[in-house]
């Protein structure tokens, strides 16, 4: 019974210790610089949306296809629907089970980021060393970096866009998509989602700023139509 009753008070005693290690290091992550300058951006970010978006749908579960099927419903031109940065290809199969027979385009060089992110990802970062991912049968994808292989798609394809999926992460690669579409390509009623709008440190250096720079340059109106985590839901007027 002696024994017993010590190896009970050593376990409570163990898992004290656990309990208050536990604390210590959430603490410890609560406090990093790194996590204080999120809480920051978020702050700003939101103020930012009070502000500049105050009609927007707001969606607070942050699952990616939700926005997706949010914006199935919202198209309406007859034109290209394509996504810039696919990855794994999860939310292009996705977009491609919803959209039916819908052909949807899907560029990357599958060799990764082609320049440093601002949160995790450096250069090279997504690196599926060139390989594609499988893809359901009515996307088709477009292998190579964008400056390369867009203008020659783009010969090929005549004909407006009907919808924009922009997971070009890096400011440079969104600059490139959305310089070389252009106001022929991206016009009144095409909508474009931004996977990395706002939301996180560096936000406004990257997707946030190439399309800033497009509507100033080109003298573009949009509204936002819809708010999912980082990402952002626009219409061009």
């Amino acid at each position: 019974m002696e024994k017993l009753l010590k190896e009970l008070i050593q376990s409570v005693k163990d898992q004290t210790y656990s309990n208050k290690n536990a604390i210590f290091n959430n603490a410890w992550r609560d406090q990093t610089t790194s996590t204080v300058l999120l809480k920051r951006e978020l702050e700003r970010s939101a103020d930012y949306v009070e502000e500049k978006m105050p009609d927007v749908t707001c969606m607070t579960s942050g699952d990616k296809p939700a926005i997706l099927n949010f914006i199935a419903d919202k198209l309406t031109l007859d034109g290209h629907i394509a996504q810039f940065g696919v990855w794994k290809g999860d939310s292009i199969n996705f977009l491609a089970s919803i959209l039916g027979n819908k052909t949807i385009w899907g560029f990357d060089s599958f060799y990764g980021l082609e320049e440093d992110f601002s949160i995790d990802y450096l250069k090279g970062g997504f690196n599926l060393n060139g390989i594609p991912p499988l893809v359901r049968n009515n996307v088709s994808l477009v292998k190579g970096s964008f400056a390369k292989s867009l203008p020659i798609w783009l010969i090929q394809h005549p004909g407006i866009f009907s919808f924009v999926h922009i997971d070009c992460d890096t400011y440079k690669a969104t600059k490139t998509v959305l310089d070389l579409l252009g106001p022929k390509k991206i016009i009144s009623g095409t909508f474009i989602l931004f996977d990395e709008y706002l939301g996180f440190h560096g936000w406004k250096n990257h997707e946030f700023k190439a399309w800033q720079e497009y509507c100033s340059n080109n003298d573009v109106r949009y509204k936002y139509v819809a708010l999912n985590g980082m990402q952002v839901l626009i219409e061009v007027l």
